[in-house]
């Protein structure tokens, strides 16, 4: 396999590339093309009795197997070689049931769980062609869909889908996340914390500009507006409980390399882990199940000892509770922004709720369109004519 650390170092000295280039855009649609083939495979496989453990393995290993189908042409390079583009996986296939609000993606066989009748089910998962990252999320219940479970799968999904329409050029990340509050509230539900919607980059899943799914004086995020030819990973996240996720005795499986930590390892295991992790996975998430090294997890506590990973706790709500989520992938084009993934994932009719938003801001921005309004050239036309007029 080709270097991925010497992929990335070059990729860096290279002029950022975003979606003002045809190429980039094509790259973003085809990794979303297959997030969205792998969510609806999964939503169809998940049964009662499914394992979650099997499930998640054949979600990563359908993401490799349609990567590995296209953009099989090396980068021609000035100096040496061609470099093989990579793709695969952007973000670990993870499958979270009923309280737990996410990063459930099971190695071990002892820590599997199997579908049940009534599960509230969370999908969350990506894909990246050359690092142009394309993430989905979905939530389904296994058989009806009533009452509180329904109350909160509604705020979620309306949520996602007010704030996807209001991002736009010159909109403020802060407006987005009033808008999240005044859904969740419509629905007497809360918006879970420390959840952020983030800007993309190629190979940076996690940008500076980000969306808080509920600010709170604990987590809240820099002030900053939507910006043309920028990419959003948009994250809602409800929950009927108080919306503070926690930690439990769930072990993390999912791991993401900190690239500005550095330490020299004591440990073979350690080293021969984290030299995989380098040139496989230099700078998106993995899951433990994808590493080829023997005894992955002893090597990971090293370098979890010295910071040089990033972890992606199992976090819950209250037993008891419901959480739902819904994720897409958006691109802020000049003319329209433009939902690449989810983009056939609809609610069934059948879930309602007695709940209604009533808000006039918020039923607008779901009433309204993606696309950048034109302006009427006769107007324009006569409205300048009449300040010609005004002049004279």
């Amino acid at each position: 396999m080709e270097d991925a650390s010497e992929h990335s170092s070059q990729m860096e000295e290279q002029e950022e590339l975003d979606i003002s280039n045809p190429s980039v855009v094509d790259k973003y649609k085809v990794a979303a093309n297959i997030t969205n083939q792998a969510l609806k495979m999964l939503i169809d496989a998940c049964v009662v009795g499914a394992s979650i453990r099997e499930l998640c393995t054949r979600g990563d290993q359908f993401i490799e197997a349609e990567a590995a189908k296209v953009y099989n042409k090396p980068i021609p390079q000035e100096e040496g070689e061609p470099i093989a583009i990579l793709k695969g996986v952007a973000f670990p296939t993870c499958i979270s049931v009923n309280n737990c609000v996410g990063h459930f993606s099971p190695v071990e066989p002892e820590t599997d769980q199997q579908l049940r009748d009534g599960d509230v089910v969370k999908i969350d998962l990506g894909t990246h062609i050359d690092g142009f990252i394309a993430t989905g999320a979905h939530t389904i219940v296994l058989g009806e869909c009533t009452g509180r479970k329904a109350d909160v799968i509604l705020a979620a999904y309306k949520a996602a889908d007010c704030i996807m329409k209001m991002l736009k050029p010159g909109v403020k990340n802060y407006d987005l996340s009033l808008a999240i509050a005044k859904i969740a509230a419509a629905y007497h539900v809360n918006p879970v914390e420390a959840v952020l919607s983030h800007q993309m980059k190629q190979f940076i899943i996690d940008g500076n500009k980000t969306i808080m799914n509920r600010p709170t004086i604990e987590h809240h995020s820099e002030m900053c507006e939507i910006a043309e030819n920028e990419v959003y990973c948009l994250d809602v996240c409800m929950s009927t409980g108080e919306g503070r996720p926690r930690e439990l005795d769930h072990r993390p499986n999912i791991f993401k390399r900190a690239l500005d930590q550095q330490y020299n390892l004591k440990m073979k295991t350690a080293r021969t882990v984290f030299s995989e992790i380098n040139q496989r996975f230099p700078s998106l998430p993995f899951n433990l199940r994808s590493l080829q090294a023997r005894v992955p997890r002893m090597g990971i506590q090293e370098m979890l000892g010295h910071g040089m990973l990033h972890v992606f706790p199992v976090l819950f709500e209250r037993d008891g509770e419901f959480v739902a989520q819904f994720k897409m992938t958006c691109l802020v084009m000049p003319n329209a922004t433009h939902k690449i993934t989810s983009t056939a994932l609809t609610l069934p009719a059948t879930i309602t709720s007695q709940y209604q938003i009533a808000d006039p801001e918020i039923l607008k921005s779901l009433a309204s369109s993606t696309k950048k309004k034109k302006k009427n050239k006769a107007k324009k036309a006569a409205a300048k004519e009449e300040d010609e007029e005004e002049d004279k």
